[in-house]
């Protein structure tokens, strides 16, 4: 629109021009010097460009500040989606805390399905950010042989670096010393700085030290809810 304005109004003073100057080389062939209407011709030339001017600045600022308000309405709908969305993520997420609290779990396959996965979920994780029954070699003594670490979250999508190693074992099983050990052993071998040990029941966070391991977080799944903002500084997927 702005365009088409400018445009209109540099023709409309091109003609103005011609007009004026054939009028002038009119005067001066018959006369030889510009005449009263000569003279007459500059104010009103410059009125019209005057004119002109004004309504491209004008139109340009109409056109500005219809655009910041786009924009700032633009801005504003989209906060009111991220408020909506949070909102709603964390209705579901307070609702399958409450469910997992009172859940019971059959074996390890069901407490992965219903609460290992969901668990990631909504720490932030997408699918290609983790892996199943990864393959482990680990050293004792002078032997090697093969481990298979139950669940490995990746720092990147290039899977080179292990960030945390997950054993998840039946209902009945306890978290005892034997377990953390089987998922230290995992923990080391992928270089990952942290493992966590959970049954359904309970969930236990460990960082890996070089002198001994710090169990940073150790709480009941029906705790999980008040300390939800705790576990997720730690393992999500924001954290540091």
């Amino acid at each position: 629109m702005l365009k088409q304005v400018k445009n209109l109004g540099l023709g409309f003073l091109a003609g103005i021009v011609l007009a004026y100057f054939n009028v002038v080389a009119g005067h001066m062939s018959t006369s030889g010097s510009l005449v009263l209407g000569g003279w007459i011709g500059f104010p009103i030339l410059a009125i019209a460009f005057v004119g002109v001017t004004v309504t491209l600045v004008r139109t340009k600022r109409a056109n500005r500040a219809r655009e910041q308000t786009f924009k700032a309405a633009l801005k504003d709908r989209n906060r009111r989606i991220e408020e909506l969305e949070d909102n709603a993520l964390r209705a579901l997420r307070a609702s399958w805390l409450t469910s997992s609290s009172n859940a019971r779990y059959g074996n390890e396959i069901e407490v992965e399905v219903k609460f290992v996965q969901p668990l990631l979920q909504f720490l932030g994780y997408h699918a290609n950010a983790y892996e199943v029954r990864r393959r482990v070699k680990l050293q004792m003594g002078r032997q090697q042989y093969a481990g298979e670490a139950d669940w490995v979250i990746w720092s990147g999508p290039d899977r080179r670096q292990a960030r945390i190693v997950i054993e998840v074992k039946g209902p009945k099983t306890r978290l005892d010393g034997a377990v953390q050990a089987q998922a230290r052993s995992y923990a080391f071998a992928l270089n990952a700085p942290l493992y966590v040990l959970t049954n359904g029941q309970r969930l236990q966070v460990y960082k890996r030290g070089v002198e001994g391991d710090l169990c940073i977080v150790g709480c009941g799944v029906d705790e999980l809810q008040e300390r939800w903002t705790e576990v997720e500084e730690i393992l999500g997927v924001d954290a540091g």
